[in-house]
């Protein structure tokens, strides 16, 4: 019965039957038969199995009183090609490890070779080729087969032997002196001594095998140090902290979806088709009827496509034509120029490539999902080239959208300068926060679940609200023949359908223009909700979140279950629908810490086509996971869960002797640790032991990452100025995003909404025009220039720019100064010659509006291309696109003749810039005009300089509050891995010394010196034991002369490579005189 249900589940597919049957039978190699032995040997000939095993080669090893036997057996059916082997190797046991190799699917093979491409060349290749099919694209598959040809030539392929390590010696001999001492025991099976010394070969074999393992494994971890900007290593991080979402259990579990699925690979592929691709006709799309757009009928320029060339994944899938991204950014200038006019060619007949339209469509089990075909993602590959042209258009879509404020202040999801976080936001401020409600009220969150909204939606929904947002014939006409004669096929655990005709409906995921063609299927929803009284909502992609902020069950009930009507009457004519099942209603009623929850049962009861939304106790938006009774243990669940498999990751990847160094593990911790907590705790009302829990959570992930014990006193673990509290984090996540909300229409709108006044509290701003913006280009500002912990690089930075504009007259400085006795400051303007060009006053105390009056006043007037101002807040301003009121009535006025290229350039204050220096003076002079200073004036000076550089990003406030708490430097990195976690050993007071291990062990050891029997803590065994000269020294050096508890101190603030490594050495020789490990 066992070989029938393993046949029937097989079906026509290989099938493989492997154990160990024990049943004595003459056709497996055993003198006698049994009854189970003959009934086995009768179904495999029933079944029509195969037996692969060899009676020659038994499989168990005899003994002194039994003969060697076979009762492993391997049957086999529609398997052709199998082979069997007993490789004679039994590790210690009496049954020999046996072999089956089959030969079955087109799965490829585990290793891959590794290929080589040198880019160079390729773009050398490129330039030589002299055919039509390079300088013009006509063909553009021939020019794909052209490119596909020089990569060939251009890329090497590694042998497979260069990859083959060499075996360890001593365990080759090993396994070799086993083999000798096994052919003589099957001569002499009486000799004991013999089975003896197998059995100890055996055991040192497994150990020293152990010993390779954890040296084999050390020797990667150490590789991973140098390649952590490798993709890899990340790959392989990710998978070692949470197996279940790799790749590889990826396709695992889908080979076991296909395999328990009953039907052929046809009825397969035909299911899949069915359930995700559907069998829609096709429908004709309706033409143009909007307004002309020249601005968006444009030619698209080269510039155009090299700035979507450098925004490109290099790691992103190739489609069917196979190019790549990273063949693409490698095109030469030649290239990209005759791909900008094909891309025009096809910009403006309105027609895409066949090889563009074609996906390749496979299949990704969702998590936490189960193993089921309905649980399954479609993901479209398609060509990148495709995606490039793609990536250009949405560019235009989105500036047009935005520019003409098309998108509705409600609709969130995948918009420039907006994020799920605001979502979040509003949440938060209306809901957990209660700032729009009575604490009686019952508040209500609703989570509308649309089912396969973007596989769904309807063609003709898109292009008609396309109609309406005048984006021009052009793009229109692209987007129309991007719907049009769509093919894919689908492939699935090495099974792959025919070409298949899409019909009407679906945008394809995977596609650059599916999020905005599905943004604009949704357009008409916002407005539609926002008549309804006293409901809140917001859009991100098919996520639709709708809130009650208070009010009786009854109102809450009409309110959400009118939403719920309008979102079906809305979506469904669009081809999509509401999932009851899936959506979700919580009733947010926060109860006090240890008080019941009430057990009235709730009067609320909503219904989506016919069907009742369930009432869950905690819901999750967009991340954000929120409870009905307003506590957060789910949230501190999780992220406990999550820092121990992170420092479970470190543990395994890194120790005190081998593994990632501190900076990287440093990586690891915010990567998975820091990146999860900031995401949603800024949003939850957390109470003081929760903030505490986190804290908690927060020091044992770095304190695991510097190798350092759980008991390192609080005091000393802040001194090394590594880590932010919960409290900063939270603080720098809530200014990056009120700064980021600040630059859109958008972000403005929900601050205001919410009462915020971020945006307003340095004064209004206003969008500098296009055409003015242009000529202004701000490179990235440095980083890391704070005027108290990073002096020597703002030194650094001031002699790099004297020397670039040393002899420039191209070149103009600016500065500003507030006037003492009226709410005013002037602004003056220098050339590199310290000669005042132009100088005025703008009426502001704000320092920041008064240096963008000065760039904009450097900018009208003068002529030079290089203006130099010690204002971050200012430069930002500038590249942001949004000054002041003042800055732009002057901007404004610059005639057209005058405008040119320009270059805002940051300089650090007070750091030794002489045109800096010069301005400053200028402005100050202009300022207190025969007056003289007092110190209210150097007061006011300091104010202005901190509001000029004021820290607006999330890693500028992160690094103040580290900066301010370090004390002791870092290791150098000359130390290796032992000698760097030693350092920060005795920087935390916590390195092995014979009291500390006394309370730890006070079975195993004392607090006595081994030298001088006194209490030995760590500044006895490191310098104030009288004895200490007679211990012994692994190092030539001197040890360092310190008597006293400063000079230690000052030992440990050194940053000297030096004077580090003798410090580390004095502590190792001090705990091997102690009988301790030193790490």
């Amino acid at each position: 019965s066992l070989f029938r249900k393993a046949i029937q589940v097989a079906n026509k597919q290989p099938l493989v039957i492997v154990g160990d049957f024990n049943a004595h039978y003459s056709a497996w190699g055993y003198g006698t038969d049994h009854r189970k032995g003959r009934l086995l040997w009768l179904d495999a000939q029933q079944e029509q199995l195969t037996l692969l095993t060899d009676p020659t080669h038994p499989t168990r090893m005899g003994n002194c009183v039994s003969v060697d036997t076979t009762p492993d057996l391997t049957f086999t059916k529609n398997a052709s090609g199998a082979t069997w082997l007993n490789t004679q190797e039994n590790l210690g046991s009496d049954h020999f490890i046996v072999a089956t190799t089959i030969q079955t699917g087109p799965a490829k093979p585990k290793g891959k070779p590794i290929h080589l491409t040198d880019w160079d060349a390729f773009r050398q290749f490129q330039r030589n080729k002299n055919k039509p099919s390079v300088s013009e694209i006509v063909d553009i598959k021939a020019w794909v087969d052209s490119l596909q040809q020089n990569i060939m030539q251009a890329t090497k392929t590694i042998p497979e032997e260069a990859n083959i390590q060499a075996a360890d010696a001593k365990l080759l001999h090993m396994w070799e002196a086993k083999d000798g001492l096994q052919r003589r025991l099957n001569r002499h099976k009486l000799n004991r001594s013999l089975r003896k010394r197998i059995t100890m070969l055996n055991k040192q074999i497994e150990d020293y095998a152990h010993q390779l393992t954890c040296q084999n494994w050390h020797s990667a971890c150490d590789g991973m140090e140098a390649q952590i900007g490798m993709a890899k290593t990340w790959r392989i991080l990710r998978c070692l902290l949470d197996p279940e979402n790799s790749k590889t259990t990826q396709r695992h579990n889908l080979s076991k979806i296909i395999h328990t699925y009953p039907g052929s690979d046809k009825d397969l592929i035909n299911e899949l088709k069915n359930r995700y691709l559907g069998n829609h006709p096709k429908m004709p799309l309706p033409s143009y009827t909007g307004d002309p757009n020249p601005i968006m009928d444009e030619p698209i320029t080269a510039a155009e496509v090299r700035e979507a060339i450098h925004g490109l994944r290099t790691h992103s899938a190739s489609g069917l034509d196979r190019v790549t991204n990273k063949t693409i950014r490698n095109l030469d200038d030649d290239s990209i120029e005759a791909l900008t006019r094909y891309f025009n060619k096809c910009w403006e007949t309105g027609h895409i490539p066949e090889q563009w339209k074609e996906a390749k469509i496979v299949m990704i089990p969702k998590p936490g999902k189960r193993l089921e075909l309905e649980n399954l993602r479609p993901i479209s590959l398609t060509s990148c080239l495709g995606k490039l042209l793609e990536h250009i258009i949405l560019t235009r879509l989105n500036k047009h959208m935005e520019d003409h404020d098309l998108y509705p202040h409600t609709m969130i999801g995948f918009r420039p300068k907006l994020s799920t976080q605001d979502i979040m936001l509003q949440i938060k401020h209306q809901i957990i926060d209660g700032d729009h409600s009575s604490e009686l009220d019952t508040q209500a969150i609703l989570g509308l679940d649309l089912t396969k909204a973007f596989d769904n939606v309807h063609h003709e929904t898109i292009l008609t609200q396309l109609n309406k947002l005048r984006i021009g014939f052009r793009a229109y006409n692209y987007i129309k023949d991007f719907f049009t004669d769509r093919t894919a096929i689908i492939t699935v655990g090495g099974v792959t359908s025919e070409s298949i005709s899409l019909g009407n409906r679906g945008t394809p995921q995977g596609s650059v223009l599916s999020p905005y063609l599905f943004n604009v299927a949704m357009l008409g929803l916002p407005s539609k909700l926002a008549k309804i009284p006293k409901l809140q909502h917001s859009l991100y992609a098919d996520d639709v979140t709708l809130w009650v902020t208070g009010g009786s069950d009854g109102e809450i009930q009409e309110t959400l279950q009118t939403a719920i009507d309008v979102v079906n009457e809305y979506v469904t004519p669009k081809g999509l629908s509401c999932s009851p099942q899936k959506s979700e209603l919580l009733l947010y009623r926060p109860t006090c810490r240890g008080r019941k929850t009430s057990s009235i049962p709730p009067q609320i009861t909503l219904r989506s086509n016919g069907q009742d939304i369930p009432i869950v106790s905690s819901i999750r938006i967009l991340g954000l996971r929120i409870q009905a009774n307003g506590h957060n243990n789910e949230v501190i669940k999780s992220l406990n869960s999550h820092v121990h498999q992170t420092t479970r990751l470190i543990s395994r990847i890194a120790n005190r002797h081998h593994g990632m160094k501190e900076t990287n593990l440093l990586r690891l911790v915010q990567a998975f640790v820091i990146s999860r907590i900031v995401y949603a705790t800024p949003f939850l009302q957390l109470k003081n032991d929760e903030r505490s829990k986190i804290n908690l959570m927060i020091k044992r992930a770095y304190k695991q990452a510097l190798h350092l014990p759980i008991t390192t006193p609080n005091e000393k673990f802040e001194a090394l100025g590594i880590h932010n509290t919960l409290d900063e984090l939270i603080e720098a996540q809530r200014i990056a995003q009120l700064e980021r909300l600040s630059q859109s229409p958008t972000g403005q709108h929900i601050l205001q909404s919410l009462g915020i006044t971020y945006n307003t509290q340095f004064g209004p701003k206003l969008d500098i025009p296009i055409e003015l913006r242009k000529h202004i280009h701000v490179p990235p500002l440095p980083k890391n220039t704070h005027p108290l912990y990073n002096q020597e690089r703002r030194k650094e930075r001031a002699r790099t720019l004297q020397k670039r504009f040393a002899n420039s007259k191209d070149v103009a400085y600016v500065d500003a100064a507030e006037y003492r006795d009226r709410d005013a400051m002037v602004v003056a303007v220098l050339d590199q010659q310290n000669q005042t060009i132009a100088a005025s006053s703008v009426i502001t105390t704000s320092p920041e509006v008064a240096e963008e009056v000065a760039i904009a006043l450097a900018y009208a007037s003068s002529s030079t291309k290089f203006i130099v101002s010690d204002s971050k807040s200012a430069i930002r301003n500038f590249a942001k696109g949004r000054i002041s009121p003042e800055a732009l009535k002057i901007l404004v006025q610059v005639p057209e003749t005058r405008r040119r290229w320009t270059q805002l350039v940051w300089a650090p204050a007070h750091s030794g810039l002489p045109g800096n220096e010069a301005a400053h003076s200028a402005a100050r002079e202009l300022a207190i005009r025969g007056r003289t200073t007092t110190s209210h004036d150097e007061q006011l000076e300091s104010l202005r300089r901190l509001g000029r550089n004021r820290m607006v990003s999330y890693k500028e406030v992160l690094q103040y509050y580290r900066q301010g708490r370090e004390h002791y430097p870092a290791a150098h990195k000359n130390l290796d891995k032992k000698q760097s976690v030693t350092w920060r050993l005795l920087q935390t007071h916590t390195f092995p010394n014979p009291v500390r291990y006394s309370h730890l062990y006070p079975e195993r050891y004392t607090a006595d010196c081994k030298l001088c029997a006194g209490r030995a803590d760590l500044h006895h065994i490191m310098w104030a034991c009288p004895l200490i000269s007679t211990q012994k020294r692994t190092s030539s050096l001197p040890p360092l002369p310190i008597t006293t508890l400063e000079q230690w101190e000052t030992a440990l603030l050194s940053s000297d490579p030096d004077l580090q490594l003798r410090v580390v050495q004095m502590a190792e020789d001090a705990a091997k005189a102690q009988g301790l490990a030193a790490a």
